[in-house]
């Protein structure tokens, strides 16, 4: 009889056990399909924190809170800046130095134009007597007694612009010389030592005396010079000075040309 008994006892409890589990899957059953059909067809939502947890009645939404969590920024990389460019040194100080100046230029060489002394000279602003002519005028030159034939040569250094035969004048010849004034020469020979372009030394003949204009044909035979400076005609005395010498004192010998323009004849 106890044999008997115990084994309906044991049944019963397998009965019961068999129910509590079909229950647990029941329950299991449920779950699963509430928390497939609340995340949209069984996709999760990554972002619900939403701990589902099975229950025969009714599932507990428990929320979980997630810590903010500070995602460390890229270091920004630090700017280049441009290396500062070296200052220049101070030049070093020199000594004072005497200030150069450029050479002076050598004073020119005048020569008398004819071996002549002054026939009638210079006369500036004053009215002279003019014997061709018989009227009272200036005498914007100086005429030099020489005979016909004498050689004439170049008052100082210069360039030749004018060589030519003029009725008024006879032979004209015109010198611009270095120093910037400029010899004008009348009654000259026909037969002419230079030509327009021709550069000349101090004591270079440029000609001979010979042929007077009408102008100044009344005089005896001579050499008639003008000499300008800046324009206005000066008295060629005044820079030739009555003798034949260079500025520094030092004679020169005119009896023969200085560079052989003249030829005899």
């Amino acid at each position: 009889m106890r044999k008997q008994g115990y084994t309906g006892q044991a049944k019963k409890a397998d009965r019961g056990f068999y129910v509590i589990l079909s229950i647990c899957l029941v329950v299991i059953a449920v779950s699963s399909y509430v928390l497939f059909f609340s995340t949209g067809k069984g996709q999760a939502d990554p972002s619900d924190t939403t701990v589902y947890l099975p229950s025969s009645e009714q599932a507990v939404q428990t929320p979980v809170s997630v810590p903010d969590v500070d995602v460390p920024a890229e270091p920004a990389e630090p700017a280049v800046q441009p290396e500062p460019e070296p200052e220049p040194e101070p030049a070093p100080q020199q000594a004072d130095q005497p200030q150069q100046t450029a050479a002076e230029a050598p004073e020119p060489i005048w020569v008398r134009p004819v071996d002549g002394a002054v026939l009638k000279a210079f006369s500036g602003d004053a009215l002279v007597k003019d014997e061709t002519m018989g009227d009272w005028r200036v005498h914007t030159g100086t005429d030099y007694a020489a005979e016909s034939g004498a050689r004439v040569y170049a008052v100082s250094d210069g360039t030749v612009t004018q060589a030519e035969m003029d009725a008024q004048y006879g032979g004209v010849v015109v010198l611009e010389l270095t120093d910037g004034k400029q010899a004008v020469y009348q009654c000259l020979d026909e037969e002419m030592k230079v030509s327009a372009g021709d550069a000349v030394r101090a004591g270079d003949v440029i000609g001979t005396v010979g042929t007077q204009g009408y102008a100044e044909a009344g005089q005896d035979s001579h050499l008639h010079l003008e000499l300008y400076a800046d324009g206005a005609a000066i008295d060629p005395e005044s820079v030739l000075g009555g003798a034949q010498q260079t500025a520094s004192g030092e004679t020169l010998d005119v009896s023969l040309p200085q560079d052989g323009i003249y030829v005899e004849e």
